[in-house]
């Protein structure tokens, strides 16, 4: 799509000026600092490469293989919060020790995904939680992890808008220029491939749940 096509050029375009400024100054420039900035331009058109093919794959009706095993929800809720990141910080909330049957490495790329996403909007602090809560039908427990920011928010009308491949509000945008707009759809891909729900609510920080 368009947005692919434009986030791909736009990371392409970084690497040639990267090659371009070292090369004509190449007393003021050093090469490992020059791979180093342009290591981190690649490894955004790597991710951007697998969350169109996992998208492509979802669209065809091919689910993507699943190795699956017993993973501690509560053990990702950690790594995650304590990996650090830009934005703003994470504090944890109430966390249980919760074990579901799934994907260990897409469940670990949704926890992070929301993370990211949540420290971008935030103002100032991001707290994620997790818990056993019983489904509405009483068919047993389920498991629910919640990310909540202290930012603006999301406004109803745009709370499914954020989960379409592209989508980024005009708040993200101004806040942040490299994301692809694809973090949000992609959660949503991964949590239904685990017969899961994901959505958009008010938050008691003020921002969005």
């Amino acid at each position: 799509g368009s947005g692919s096509h434009e986030t791909t050029r736009l990371a392409l375009a970084a690497i040639a000026t990267e090659l371009d400024v070292t090369a004509a100054h190449p007393d003021a420039a050093t090469w490992p600092d020059t791979a180093s900035r342009m290591r981190s331009t690649v490894s955004r058109m790597q991710r951007l490469v697998d969350d169109l093919q996992l998208l492509a794959r979802s669209d065809a009706g091919v689910a993507a293989p699943l190795a699956t095993s017993a993973v501690s929800l509560g053990d990702l809720v950690v790594d995650g919060a304590y990996a650090g990141g830009p934005g703003a910080a994470v504090v944890m909330g109430a966390v249980e020790e919760v074990r579901v049957e799934g994907n260990e490495d897409q469940l670990r790329r949704v926890v992070d995904n929301l993370l990211a996403n949540a420290r971008r909007h935030a103002t100032s602090h991001v707290r994620i939680s997790l818990a056993t809560e019983l489904e509405p039908e009483g068919h047993g427990p389920m498991a629910v992890l919640r990310v909540d920011d202290d930012g603006r928010g999301i406004a109803p009308e745009d709370r499914e808008r954020v989960f379409e491949r592209f989508v980024r509000l005009d708040e993200g945008r101004s806040r942040d220029g490299g994301g692809s707009g694809l973090g949000l759809a992609i959660c949503r891909e991964l949590v239904a491939a685990h017969d899961g729900t994901l959505d958009v609510q008010n938050s008691d920080l003020g921002g969005a749940s």
